[in-house]
């Protein structure tokens, strides 16, 4: 027997669903499930294998946000109009430029209550992490909000932390 093996005799095995996972265990996890973004997803399943025994997330653990795709390339919408269907490959060296000019984020908004309503109402998987309240996950607060909006320092406003102890 390995010794990971050995390890995960002990633990739990992984519900099919996240909303099986009682609420006082998810509140300890890094991000909230199901993943919106698969960039979380390493994080997550070590979060995870801490508490439970499982070989693969199922598709249950992943929210799937992508709008499908029209059947008919005419009902793209204006900016890919034209592109599709592609139909020979010097075509396809311009799908580098097409995604390069089309951004899907917003920029960050310039008060924490519009930021915060916004949030809650349109991505309320990262509403928690709105405002960087905790040293030890700062960046991966940081990183949550750079995937949904632009910006290039962060405001104040986001900034929350506890002061640090005085030296002694």
């Amino acid at each position: 027997m390995l010794l990971g093996e050995a390890a995960s005799i002990n633990l739990e095995l992984l519900p099919d669903s996240p909303d099986l996972i009682l609420e006082h265990i998810t509140e300890f996890f890094p991000f909230a499930l199901p993943i919106s973004d698969r960039k979380q997803t390493r994080t997550v399943v070590a979060a995870l294998r801490k508490i439970f025994s499982f070989t693969q997330l199922s598709s249950s653990y992943f929210y799937d946000n992508k709008e499908p795709l029209p059947l008919d390339p005419s009902d793209l919408i204006d900016t890919f109009k034209g592109q599709f269907p592609i139909t020979d490959y010097d075509s396809l060296s311009c799908l580098s430029e097409l995604k390069a000019n089309t951004t899907t984020k917003l920029d960050l908004l310039p008060k924490l209550e519009e930021l915060t309503s916004y949030v809650k109402d349109n991505i309320p998987d990262i509403a928690a992490q709105v405002s960087i309240t905790d040293y030890n996950i700062a960046s991966q607060t940081i990183r949550a909000i750079q995937d949904h909006f632009n910006f290039t320092l962060i405001p104040n406003y986001l900034i929350d932390l506890p002061d640090l102890p005085m030296p002694e």
